[in-house]
This record gives structure tokens, sequence and C-alpha cells, in this order.
């Protein structure tokens, strides 16, 4: 599997997303479906230390090996020079896979390369297309380099996955691709882990957990929350906490700066609130929505592309009509007065059944498999 470029196997462990991340790779081990899985990283030397003292930990499977960034080349520069070096810098093991797969669309370029070099089936993965992500605070040059990247990654691989209809749709329209080459393979939670306890719940709280980027729209959150009786409980960080922090200050609204979490502590987390709100301007498949529903939260969110692929309001959640203050307040304002509680746990069992049908760990790893299954199939 070939990293994001840039991405370390320490990012995703500082960034407390390891667990999280590594869970698809050894549930295809364990089955019995590979062998060995390597990663292509963008760390050096102490990606591979780390990786042996997980390993030692118990905490990453044995079977999974870290191919990083030489010494030489462990710098930023150097790192782009790898991702078009690595293909032959690693011609051992990438030889002996029968198959590669991309996690994302960013340095999916090293992946194609092996493809070609090495005649094996490419799974080109992404979790968000690039070209509809952060488009309005990109510069047009960063624009136009999303769709050539898109453009080259669509370009030279076995079949394509996306996390969403709205994405395959954009896609196949976007690049003119065969609708056969193109699945959708929505993200997945692990339901064992985030699942419902049977703990007190925080009725007049909400729970936010994420990134702090305009995309969020966690501004018009907290005004909202300013005027009425809830609380909110921030889980993340990110660029714009500082003036988060002073707007929450300034319209008096209860919010607290709870700091990041690692995502194997999140399902008790989770399990003490019975509100989650996720007030984007935009989504592809958010996973944090998914664990949340997973767990049984009642989750407000925005509708807006992502989000309401997943949400139903009134079913499995409730949908704020859109993403001003006002209408935010005005859903907030709605629950006080006109949700009561047997009303609550309906939606509530309803949101943890959407994702045991149509998000668990065991659905996405035999799809995937069954897309590698095939392209072994056609490549030989």
């Amino acid at each position: 599997m070939f990293f994001t470029l840039g991405v370390s196997l320490a990012d995703w462990f500082e960034q407390g997303i390891f667990d999280r991340e590594k869970t698809v790779y050894e549930a295809h081990l364990k089955t019995g479906q590979f062998s060995r899985i390597y990663w292509l990283t963008y760390g050096g030397p102490e990606d591979r230390k780390l990786a042996a003292r997980l390993q030692r930990d118990g905490r990453l499977h044995p079977a999974i090996e870290v191919l990083a960034v030489p010494t030489i080349l462990n710098t930023k520069p150097g790192k782009l020079i790898h991702s078009l070096l690595a293909p032959l810098l690693y011609r051992r093991p990438l030889r002996a896979c029968d198959y590669f797969k991309t996690n994302q669309m960013m340095g999916a370029w090293t992946a194609q390369l092996a493809h070609q070099i090495w005649r094996k089936p490419l799974l080109l993965r992404t979790g968000f297309t690039l070209t509809r992500f952060n488009t309005t605070a990109a510069s047009p040059l960063t624009r136009k380099l999303y769709g050539a990247i898109e453009r080259i990654g669509y370009s030279a691989f076995s079949h394509a996955t996306v996390s969403s209809q709205h994405d395959r749709d954009y896609v196949l329209q976007r690049y003119g691709l065969d609708g056969d080459r193109v699945s959708v393979i929505p993200t997945y939670i692990d339901t064992d882990a985030f699942a419902p306890q049977a703990v007190p719940k925080q009725e007049r709280k909400l729970v936010y957990v994420g990134r702090f980027v305009p995309q969020k729209n966690l501004a018009a959150a907290i005004e909202a929350v300013a005027e009425t009786s809830f609380e909110l409980d921030l889980y993340g960080s990110g660029e714009l906490e500082g003036e988060l922090r002073e707007r929450a200050q300034r319209c008096g609204a209860r919010v607290n700066f709870c700091g990041r979490i690692p995502n194997a502590k999140l399902p008790d987390v989770l399990n003490r609130y019975r509100f989650f709100i996720l007030s984007s301007h935009f989504e592809g498949m958010p996973k944090a929505l998914l664990e949340a529903m997973s767990c049984g939260l009642v989750c407000l969110g925005t509708s807006v592309c992502g989000i309401i692929e997943v949400l139903v309001d009134g079913v499995n959640g409730i949908s704020i009509a859109d993403t001003r203050v006002e209408a935010i307040r005005d859903c907030l304002q709605a629950i006080e007065c006109s949700y009561d509680t047997d009303t609550l746990d309906r939606i509530s069992r309803q949101a943890r059944q959407t994702i045991t049908d149509r998000f668990s760990l065991q659905a996405y790893i035999k799809h995937e498999y069954s897309l590698f299954k095939q392209n072994v199939i056609s490549q030989s």
C-alpha cells in the first residue's frame, strides 16, 4: 500500500489514527487473504524503528513491513524524488506483490509507476476527491495542480474506488471514465469497537471530533450554540483554533476545547454524549460522523454533499437545513422543544443499524478483496 505523499507511519501514530488506519490491513491478513503487506511510507529510518517497536508491543501485525525513505532522501525535496524512484529502489518487494493499492490520490503516481514497470494490478483508492475539497481556499494554481494530479491518476489503473456515490458520479463525468472500472466502497467502521455503551449520557452537550478548518464551519456552530442551552465539546486541533476560542468568548458560547484524542480512546469518549454535530460546508464520506452513529449518538448534520448520503432526517439523524448560523440554531432549539426521549432513542438505534448494515469492516474487506481477485484475473 502506497502512503499519501509526505505522510509517514509516525504521522499516523502522532495524529492518533494509527489504530484506525491499520485495521483493514490486519483484517485482510487475519482472513488469510494475504500473507504479507508492505507499506511504502514517507518517513525515514524512524518509521522502520517505530514499526518494529509496535510489532514487539503486539500493536502491529508481524506480516506488515514498512518500506521507508532512505536517509539520503529524508528531506522534503528528497521525498518528492523518492516518490519517483521508489518503484525501482524497492523493486524486490514490489515485484513479489500480487497487487498495489493507493491510500489517497496525492502521490498516487508512485503506485502508477510501479504498476507500469512491474505489471501488477493497481487499485486506485481515494478517500476524498482533491478537486472537490478546499477549492474555495486554494489558489487558482493549486486548483490546476489538483486537476492535473487527478487527471494523471485516472490515466493508468486497473480499478478505482471512491467513498461515496457523489464522488463516483463526479469523477466519471469529469474524467470520462468507464463506469465498470470505478466502484463505491464506503469507508469502514470497526463496529465492535465503536458500539453503544450502557453509560450515562450528557443530554445537553454536543460533541464534535475533527479538524479545526474552514470546511467544518465550526464558527457558525459556536455562534448557534450561544443562543441555546447546549454546551459544545470540541475534540481535535487545527489552524482556526485561536480564532474559534476568541469567537466563543466573544459571543458567550459554552465551548470546551478538549484537544486531540487517539482513535482507540474515541468510543469511550463518544459514549458520554447524546448528540454529535457536523456543521460542514461539504464532506466526502465523513468518518467521524459514521463513528458517532455507530456508537448510537443522535447526529446532527448540515444538508450538504457527503452528509446527506448517509443521514436521513428524523430516521437515523437530524438534518440541519443549511450551513448558516440561523439554521443550526433553529435545529438546536427544535431539539430543545420538540424531541422526546422515545424519538431520540429510536433515532439512536437506527443510526447504529445504518452503520452495521452499510459500513462494517467485514463488508469493506470483502468488497475490496473481490475487486482484487477480479483484476488479477483480468490482468492474467
